[in-house]
């Protein structure tokens, strides 16, 4: 009965795909079994009988999850990230580089990521606008999620790097300021006060500043990439001086301090550190864990996971092998980067009515021999699809 009712519920859906013999990793939920029925691109039902006229694809016992979230990344993005000509540069979007022809999307997608925050690099105080985008579609409109998905901005040494004339030489006109840490915070302060300034004019016709007040008034949050812990803790003095909603990115020396950022609600996208010794970011030793997702974890702090290269998977596997459990990891590159990228409504899980977007994989996602075989973007096969 209960297949008769969802049959005639899917009349008017076109194309239904059921997804059979296959274990279920909800991620929101413990793990499901039975039919995934996809239809209108959307997920419609987990049930126990396939509907009548459905396309059935037999999964053979694999494993289907949410398609992966890089939460922090320039997928698709054609030439530099960086706008090098000025350091403050609110007014410009990435969205105006995307190429959804890139080979960079391909191998995401071969890669299991379906969906991705896309945004300018870390050489300007403010670098611009970032945007969170799937990594196939119809059309260019339609991979575009959330365009104006959050403020990119980094305080660090990054912004500051090669701002300087080499070998002591005097400084010229044409070095780019600031050329120290002290002018990366004064600079991303100077922005918002600036911009607050211009908020009491009448005649405003300024999109940079525009984009700043919206961030001054909470509605559109401040990604800031910052990797030591004097640097993290300078852009919470800023953010909370100005009022500001912000999450961290790449974040190695969070863990320590962990307890502030649980205390502040701010949540972390950690990039792992799979080196044996200190990387090195912008020239300088950053005191990484291993098991800094674990550290975070437990004190509280939402973090998600980023690749450290094309891989998203291997950032799972890193957290397992170094103390998570497989749910959490797994949850830290689905659902959770959701979550902090506000479009959870829509993806991250795999539950009625969000996107038909799904992974299916070999084995365990944690297992590093684990493989891609299939993904789903939108109701649509994007790789994989031998049917």
């Amino acid at each position: 009965m209960m297949a008769l009712l969802l049959a005639l519920a899917l009349v008017q859906d076109g194309e239904v795909i059921v997804l059979k013999n296959a274990r279920i990793l909800t991620v929101s939920g413990p793990e499901a079994k039975g039919f995934l029925v996809v239809a209108n691109g959307k997920i419609k039902e987990i049930v126990d009988e396939a509907p009548a006229g459905a396309k059935v694809v037999d999964l053979g016992g694999k494993i289907i999850i949410p398609g992966l979230i890089d939460a922090g990344c320039t997928l698709g993005v054609a030439g530099p990230t960086n706008e090098e000509s000025e350091e403050v540069a609110p007014q410009v979007r990435i969205v105006d580089a995307l190429d959804p022809r890139s080979p960079d999307l391909a191998r995401a997608r071969q890669n299991g990521v379906t969906a991705a925050f896309v945004a300018p690099g870390n050489r300007g105080v403010i670098g611009g606008v970032a945007s969170v985008i799937k990594t196939a579609g119809p059309s260019r409109a339609a991979m575009i999620v959330r365009e104006d998905a959050a403020m990119k901005a980094a305080i660090g040494p990054g912004p500051s790097l090669g701002n300087f004339s080499p070998r002591g030489s005097p400084a010229t006109f044409f070095a780019r300021r600031p050329t120290t840490r002290m002018g990366v915070a004064w600079e991303f302060r100077k922005a918002f006060f600036d911009a607050r300034r211009y908020g009491e004019q009448h005649d405003r016709q300024d999109p940079g500043k525009e984009l700043l007040l919206q961030a001054l008034a909470g509605k559109l949050p401040v990604r800031i990439a910052s990797s030591r812990v004097t640097d993290l803790e300078t852009a919470m003095n800023a953010a909370e001086e100005l009022g500001l909603t912000i999450c961290f990115e790449e974040a190695q020396e969070a863990h320590k301090r962990a307890d502030l950022l649980a205390k502040k609600k701010i949540p972390v996208l950690l990039r792992p550190s799979m080196l044996g010794v200190p990387p090195f970011i912008g020239g300088e030793p950053v005191e990484a864990r291993l098991d800094a997702f674990v550290l975070l974890s437990r004190a509280g702090v939402k973090t998600a996971l980023l690749s450290t290269g094309d891989q998203l998977l291997s950032s799972v596997a890193f957290a397992v092998r170094h103390g998570a459990a497989p749910a959490d990891a797994l949850r830290a590159v689905t659902l959770t980067p959701a979550e902090i990228l506000g479009i959870a409504d829509r993806m991250g899980s795999l539950e009625k009515g969000k996107d038909a977007d799904l992974v299916v994989l070999s084995g365990e996602p944690q297992e590093v021999t684990t493989r891609v075989e299939k993904v789903m973007i939108g109701g649509r096969w994007v790789f994989g699809d031998k049917e």
